[in-house]
This record gives C-alpha cells, sequence and structure tokens, in this order.
C-alpha cells in the first residue's frame, strides 16, 4: 500500500491535507479538538479500493488561520480540498465537529456528496444541551485559558472527557496530545461556531447513502443523538459499537474500517 502524501490548496487560507492512491475517493474531516491526524489509523488501514484523504480545517495543525470564522468557512475548506485533488464528488466522513461540517455542506453543495458518515455526532448541540449548558461550556474554557494556563495544562482534562471507559493509554495519549497541539484562539472561535450552530439542513433532503455510528460509551454526543440523527435522514443505516466513546474511529479503528469499506461497497 502506498503511503500517503502531504500537501496545501492554493487557496487563502492555504488548507493542509494528506492523501494517498485509490479508487473512491473520500475526505475526512476532524473534529472540534483534533486535526487530520486523528484519521491515520485509516488512512493506512483501508484498502486500496478507496483513495482517502484526511485535512487540517483552518486554524488547525498545518491549516493557516483565516479570519474570523463560520460554518460556511470549514465548507470552504473541504471543497477546497477537493478541487485541488480534482475529485468532482466524494464520500465523505466527519466525526464530531466534522458531522456538522459535512451536513452543512450538504445544504451548499449536495451535487459534491457521493455519501455521508456521519461519527459521533448530532443535528446540533442545542439538540442535548441547553443554552446555558452552551454558555457554561464556552466560557469555562475561555476563562480558563485568559488565566494563561495553556492547551497542554487542559489536554488531559479534556481527553478523559471524550475517550472511552475501554480505550488503551495509547488512545488516551494520542487523543491527549491532539488537544495539546491546538491553536487557542482557533479552539475557541471554532467552539463557538459548534455550540451556537443553528442547523438549517432539511436533512430530509439527502439522497446519499447515510451512514451514522454512535460509540456506546460516548457522554458528548450519546448514541439517543446519533439515533436522532438517523432518523430524520431517509435510509440512513445506524450502527451502535459498543466498548466505544467520542473517539471510536481511534478506539475500535479496525471494527470502525470494517464498517466503513462495507458501507462504501454498497454506496459505489
Amino acid at each position: 500500500m502506498s503511503t500517503h502524501v502531504f500537501e496545501r490548496t492554493p487557496t487563502r487560507p492555504s488548507i493542509a491535507y494528506d492523501h494517498r492512491d485509490g479508487d473512491e475517493a473520500i475526505l475526512f474531516v476532524h473534529g472540534l479538538g483534533a486535526d487530520r491526524r486523528t484519521w491515520r489509523r485509516q488512512m493506512a488501514g483501508l484498502s486500496s479500493a478507496c483513495r482517502p484523504c484526511a485535512l487540517d480545517l483552518r486554524g488547525y495543525l498545518d491549516s493557516e488561520d483565516g479570519i474570523g470564522l463560520t460554518m460556511d468557512d470549514f465548507v470552504t475548506d473541504v471543497l477546497a480540498v477537493m478541487d485541488a485533488l480534482g475529485v468532482e464528488r466524494a464520500h465523505l466522513a466527519g466525526q464530531s465537529m466534522g458531522g456538522l461540517v459535512l451536513q452543512h455542506l450538504w445544504m451548499r453543495a449536495p451535487e459534491r456528496v457521493r455519501s455521508l458518515t456521519l461519527v459521533t455526532t448530532t443535528r446540533s448541540l442545542r439538540a442535548s444541551m441547553t443554552d446555558q449548558q452552551l454558555d457554561d461550556f464556552i466560557s469555562s474554557r475561555r476563562d480558563l485559558l485568559a488565566t494563561g494556563i495553556s492547551m497542554a495544562d487542559l489536554a488531559r482534562t479534556m481527553a478523559a472527557a471524550v475517550v472511552g471507559p475501554e480505550a488503551g493509554d495509547d488512545i488516551f495519549a494520542e487523543v491527549r496530545d491532539g488537544f495539546a497541539a491546538l491553536r487557542p484562539q482557533s479552539y475557541l472561535a471554532a467552539m463557538e461556531v459548534v455550540t451556537r450552530y443553528c442547523p438549517i439542513a432539511d436533512l430530509g433532503s439527502i439522497d446519499v447513502p447515510v451512514l451514522v455510528v454512535s460509540g456506546r460509551h460516548d457522554l458528548l454526543t450519546p448514541p439517543a443523538a446519533g439515533k436522532a440523527l438517523a432518523a430524520a435522514i431517509p435510509d440512513a443505516r445506524y450502527v451502535e459499537l459498543p466498548d466505544a466513546g467520542h473517539m471510536l474511529h481511534l478506539e475500535r479503528a479496525s471494527a470502525f474500517n470494517r464498517l466503513l469499506e462495507d458501507f462504501l461497497e454498497g454506496s459505489a
């Protein structure tokens, strides 16, 4: 299997991405507390039938910062990578915040979508959290960072909130290091986008194959959120992985990869 290649889009801001050769193009979009590296088990583990690509959204890891930040900006990043790869339509997979980005992308450019895989995500955090809880979620992190505490200092606590109880120490360390690499201002800006996002996409209009995957031990976007999301999308397939938390694509990578490949084969 060929190794992946690192490139950047010619756009401004420039978006970083990894990709490798294969047949069916699939783009992976990370969550709020991660970056493109979170998909390395998919980049390496999927068969040659797949042509995987994982990107850093603007403000993350090797991508440039943008001025201001909206959900439309994140959609623009995904489309910019597709354009750079010369891919007109692709299978799209997003985890947590990445799942919200892809739902918004469907509303804006449905002609670019072959299928959607929505992992440990929801239609909106407003569906599972009150306005007060959302305010507390944002202010607690903003206040801590304002005291001068670093992302590295917060990383262990944040990782503990998203990694399932059955995950090994290596998975915990990987998620912790992902949080530690975040740029504080970009993280806060993205958090505002995610927590304030009001969905405008008509999920009932989605007419491509959709796979919704939840982890049984996910406390941030619990299975009930995944089930509700799948129920709103015509003919969506819902799967719940046992012994997995919010980062199930890491925690149960082999099982997730098999599930994804079976889904993509049926969607070709």
